[in-house]
């Protein structure tokens, strides 16, 4: 049985991003781009019109302010989920955030908004998450959640990946940010998402691998293990993330 494609409306001023998007999901498959707005009206009346599963929104458009257009295609049409692409999407975070489904900075990139698109087009991510305090001993309280919550979300395939991540980036937050941290573990489609938060500033950056060195391999070692990896940081607190494929 041929799986729906998912209707796509890319709301943009620029006619080359949304050229890329509609090229790489034409590539990719399983979407379909069924319209395209370069204004906050064209975009909400094209919502309505359309009624589509997913908009990419761009909040930097011509007419009107992004995070309003968000606001207004909520209440014009809200069966209809909503990914903020924005280069201005950390900025805004906090009026943008409550409305959409996902927010992306357009450094992430086309493969990711597509990942994200199709996440959120797709059935509900399972999610489990909780909060932890800045003690090393606690990443052993992390660990058993995180076997917990694989197991109620039906993905022990992945546990002794994610054992690994979520103690390298448990034990970060501790050490470096000396924060305490939250741990959600989510499941999207066949990738599962093991994600700690924690209070500190900055964007860690794998260091230059030695094999020598009792630390700084933490990162290198999620970055062999996930299947994609990141970090989503804003002026008050940063998340790194890391997506396992099931087997």
């Amino acid at each position: 049985m041929t799986t729906p494609s998912i209707r796509l409306l890319l709301v943009d001023d620029s006619a080359e991003t949304r050229t890329l998007v509609r090229v790489a999901a034409r590539v990719r498959g399983g979407f379909e781009v069924v319209g395209e707005a370069e204004s906050g009206a064209e975009a909400v009346a094209l919502a309505v019109t359309l009624q589509p599963d997913v908009v990419m929104l761009d909040l930097r458009l011509p007419d009107a302010d992004g995070a309003d257009v968000l606001t207004r295609m909520r209440a014009a049409a809200p069966g209809v989920k909503i990914v903020v692409f924005s280069g201005a999407a950390t900025r805004h975070r906090a009026r943008v955030e409550p409305h959409a489904e996902a927010l992306l900075g357009k450094d992430s990139g086309i493969d990711r908004l597509l990942d994200v698109l199709a996440w959120v087009a797709g059935a509900p991510a399972e999610r489990r998450e909780l909060d932890f305090p800045g003690d090393l001993a606690s990443v052993v309280d992390a660990r058993r959640f995180v076997r917990e919550a694989l197991m109620s979300l039906r993905a022990e395939d992945v546990l002794d990946a994610a054992y690994l991540v979520v103690s390298e980036l448990a034990a970060n937050a501790v050490m470096h940010a000396r924060s305490d941290y939250r741990v959600v573990v989510s499941r999207h489609g066949e990738l599962i998402r093991v994600a700690v938060s924690d209070r500190g500033s900055g964007s860690p950056e794998p260091r230059t691998y030695d094999v020598t060195s009792e630390s700084g391999r933490g990162l290198h070692l999620v970055s062999a293990l996930a299947h994609s990896w990141g970090v989503d940081s804003s002026p008050d607190d940063k998340t790194v993330w890391a997506e396992l494929a099931r087997s």
